[in-house]
């Protein structure tokens, strides 16, 4: 199964297409594959979640909102765990990248180590896929069709796949995305019977970013969702349609994660 979207709110002439996966719906969200038409940057926002990223047979630099200073990414590695927007670029024309987008309490089954470890960094898949398994990874973006291609991937993530605990943070994160993000640390921590310190530091460590941040985040992608199907006619509407207490919170809260005010980025887009 499959769709298509079109990034709305960018002027890059990237076209997007989300794949289910086939055995590991529990975990994944979704394949996505980017197909670039030509070097325009593609600004990328916060979605909450952990990513593998595979770069098809072409350089990428990535730079955030704020700063011009430019890093050029691994061809594979693990990010996607930003707390802020950032723009991408490739650096030749018909350039592909899939994503792996893991559900935001779930990528834990597939990495060895705490998630707040990869916050705001991108970090090679060689340093952290298990040695007996980095010989596969090259063979992953072999010149092959997307579909069999994403076979590949799918397999190989089955392989490396560790068992692991449920946990009170599941919950959690379901109530956080239920409440579109309007929820309190301490109606949460009660809710899964633990002190606030507690759950923090179980948050940051299974989900990657603390509570307040995932929440934040899940609250602005409302935002963005709202503002795609045109729902509010003003930022005042829009404010008190959400619940915001007024529009200063509404205008910091979106400012902290797309590094932009809304009337600026609506603007633009």
């Amino acid at each position: 199964m499959q769709s298509t979207d079109h990034f709305e709110f960018s002027k890059s002439s990237c076209r997007t297409t989300q794949f289910a996966p086939k055995y590991l719906n529990r975990y994944i969200r979704n394949f996505t594959v980017y197909k670039f038409e030509d070097t325009t940057p593609l600004m990328m926002y916060p979605g909450g979640y952990l990513e593998f990223i595979f770069q098809i047979h072409c350089d990428f630099e990535q730079y955030s909102i704020q700063s011009e200073n430019r890093q050029t990414r691994p061809m594979n590695f693990v990010g996607g765990l930003h707390n802020q927007s950032f723009y991408i670029k490739p650096k030749q024309q018909n350039a592909q990248v899939i994503s792996v987008k893991f559900k935001p309490d779930c990528a834990k089954y597939f990495i060895p180590d705490r998630l707040n470890l990869f916050k705001n960094k991108i970090v090679n898949l060689d340093d952290v896929i298990p040695g007996k398994k980095k010989h596969q990874i090259e063979n992953l973006t072999a010149n092959i069709e997307t579909q069999e291609r994403l076979d590949r991937i799918e397999s190989f993530l089955m392989e490396i796949f560790r068992e692991n605990n449920s946990s009170q943070i599941n919950r959690a994160v379901y109530e956080i995305y239920h409440q579109k993000g309007f929820v309190t640390i301490e109606t949460l921590a009660g809710k899964v019977c633990l002190s606030p310190q507690q759950f923090r530091k179980r948050f940051n460590e299974e989900v990657g970013l603390s509570p307040r941040e995932y929440a934040r985040i899940v609250r602005i992608n409302h935002v963005l969702s709202l503002l795609r199907n045109k729902t509010a006619s003003t930022l005042t509407q829009l404010t008190y349609q959400l619940g915001y207490f007024d529009q200063a919170h509404f205008i910091r809260d979106f400012k902290a994660v797309m590094g932009d005010s809304p009337k600026h980025f609506v603007g633009n887009a």
